[in-house]
C-alpha cells in the first residue's frame, strides 16, 4: 500500500487549481507561467511534506479563486 501526503480535500483543491491554471491555452503569458510555477512550488511543497495537504489545500483554492 503506498502512502500520501495528500488528503482528499488537497487533492480536489489542486485539480480545481491546476484546471485553473492550464486554462490559458496555448499563448502563455508571464503572469499565467508565474501561477503555473506557484502551482508546481505547491505540489512540490506538499509532496515533500514542507507544506501541509491543508495548507496546500487553501493555496490551491486562492489561485483557483483568483483565477476565476
Amino acid at each position: 500500500m503506498s502512502t500520501s501526503k495528500w488528503t482528499e480535500q488537497a487533492l480536489r483543491a489542486r485539480l480545481r487549481a491546476d484546471v485553473a491554471v492550464t486554462a490559458a491555452g496555448r499563448h502563455v503569458s508571464a503572469a499565467d507561467a508565474a501561477r503555473r510555477l506557484e502551482y508546481l512550488r505547491i505540489v512540490a511543497g506538499v509532496d515533500a511534506g514542507a507544506i501541509s495537504p491543508d495548507a496546500g489545500a487553501a493555496l490551491f483554492d486562492e489561485m483557483s479563486i483568483a483565477r476565476g
